[in-house]
């Protein structure tokens, strides 16, 4: 759970996370996501950076050429990519 990782709980001596503290302590710490009941509203978030409502997810349908993530929007791949990460 939340109190399980070391950044959170320090004197949580049962679950020791020394490599994640040292990448929450040289990075960025992310505390809130919200997830869905199926993976695709999450999945086209954190790809796209958008809440899953501004992405069409009509993917009931695989006849609708329009569903998913639009194709001329810039992914979490080229972001990265243009920040020097080799993805």
């Amino acid at each position: 759970g939340w109190n399980d990782v070391g950044w959170h709980n320090p004197n949580n001596d049962e679950v020791v996370t020394p490599n994640l503290n040292k990448l929450v302590n040289n990075g960025i710490q992310l505390e809130a996501h919200y997830v869905y009941k199926t993976c695709t509203p999450s999945r086209s978030s954190i790809y796209s950076g958008r809440f899953p409502v501004h992405v069409n997810q009509a993917l009931q349908d695989p006849d609708n050429d329009q569903a998913g993530i639009p194709r001329n929007m810039t992914g979490i791949g080229l972001k990265m990519k243009q920040g020097g990460y080799q993805t």
